[in-house]
């Protein structure tokens, strides 16, 4: 299979009250089951805002080669939806 996965989790917001228990560990599980199913992944954990976003375009770019991409994120959110030159993207609070 041709495919890239970005795979994401983020657990340590500031505040005390805003420690995501599991977020990591669910993303390590995906990417380890997405790598099992051929996927190449590309996994980021804790990221800043700028380390997200420069991660975020080097998976659009090297998302060129590829057939299929997915992006995973595990973690909190705001809710957005923007469209791209290449396309719609949302984030959803779950």
């Amino acid at each position: 299979m041709n495919a890239l996965a970005f795979v994401v989790g983020n657990a340590n917001y500031d505040g005390e009250h805003n420690k995501l228990i599991n977020a990591i560990n669910d993303a390590h599980d995906f990417a380890t089951k997405l790598r099992e199913l051929g996927f190449v992944v590309m996994q980021s954990t804790d990221c800043t805002n700028e380390s997200f976003e420069r991660d975020l375009r080097k998976f659009s770019d090297e998302l060129k080669k590829y057939d299929v991409g997915l992006l995973y994120f595990s973690g909190g959110c705001a809710n957005e939806v923007s469209k791209s030159q290449e396309g719609w993207f949302g984030f959803v609070r779950t």
